[in-house]
């Protein structure tokens, strides 16, 4: 997005390769997730899986079984990826995550974002929730899987 700086970031064993805003503070969370924390609006996540997956039918059994439960999920694409996406709200501790998952071969990643359901309630921090959840996007969108 223009007028950001952008970090470059890879998972080298996964070959997932994208830039995240400078400002997101970086750590790596029980040994294989790596977590982006916007302070003022949510959190990113990002987790390879690897095994063998029918790729080619696992994102759309998950979307049947998804709608099956009464979820509201969507297909979205990113830099030529499809990505299943869906949004879960959690009363227990009033969170709103954001799921983006895709394959590759013998890999699956899972990327989210959540953030407190509180911020959507004033205007400003609601305003750097959405933005925040561009800046995904937008990762999204310059993220690479491969070697």
């Amino acid at each position: 997005m223009e007028g950001v700086n952008y970090k470059p970031y890879s998972i080298p064993d996964a070959g997932i390769k994208f830039e995240y805003p400078a400002w997101w503070q970086h750590s790596i969370e029980m040994g294989k997730t790596s977590l982006f924390c916007d302070e003022q609006a949510g959190t990113f996540r990002i987790t390879p899986f690897f095994g063998v997956y029918d790729e080619e039918h696992f994102l759309q059994n998950k979307f049947d079984v998804y709608k099956k439960n009464g979820m509201n999920p969507a297909l979205k694409t990113f830099n030529n990826q499809v990505y299943l996406y869906n949004e879960e709200d959690f009363e227990i501790d009033n969170t709103r995550y954001h799921y983006y998952m895709t394959t590759a071969p013998k890999l699956i990643v899972i990327c989210s974002f959540n953030y407190d359901k509180n911020l959507l309630e004033n205007e400003k921090s609601k305003n750097k929730v959405l933005s925040a959840i561009r800046e995904v996007e937008h990762l999204l969108s310059g993220l690479t899987i491969g070697n």
